[in-house]
């Protein structure tokens, strides 16, 4: 309601140029705007509202930042940067760490590796997946029971 109020106030000061006349216009405006929402087709409003929410939503889902990580050509078509198949997925970064870097049980998941900066960020490593090691990291799921979101390429 603050929100509505708040509107209102900044609308009140528009239209008029002093407090005290800001002050004589809310009855009139309060009549008005009643009668307009008595008057108003609610089915009609509420389902034009609830279709741009559920527009917009689809939009978010869509629009959700899109992988510009390019793949190497030397790696299988299908590759995936590993991060991203695992955004796709649910599952969190965290996980996706552990089981590259710790493993669960002494169990390691298989990715492939490139360094692209070995001179300047030694360290640094970007991290794929080829089309079998994405099918063995389903599998490496479903071994250690971590969760995830089945995609529509998972039921191939």
């Amino acid at each position: 309601m603050n929100d509505i109020a708040d509107f209102l106030r900044k609308e009140i000061v528009k239209r008029t140029s002093d407090p005290e006349t800001a002050r004589l216009l809310i009855p009139g405006l309060l009549a008005e705007l009643t009668e307009e929402l008595q008057n108003t087709d609610w089915p009609h409003v509420f389902a034009k509202i609830e279709e741009e929410i559920e527009k917009d939503s689809l939009i978010k889902k869509t629009s959700k930042r899109a992988s510009k990580r390019i793949i190497p050509d030397d790696l299988p078509p299908g590759t995936m940067n590993a991060r991203d198949f695992y955004d796709k997925h649910g599952v969190s970064y965290s996980n996706f760490r552990r089981h590259t870097e710790q493993g669960i049980n002494g169990d390691f998941l298989d990715v492939t590796e490139i360094k692209p900066y070995p001179d300047t960020r030694p360290n640094y490593k970007d991290r794929y997946l080829t089309p079998s090691q994405q099918a063995k990291a389903i599998e490496y799921w479903d071994t250690h029971h971590t969760p995830y979101k089945c995609t529509d390429s998972d039921q191939e």
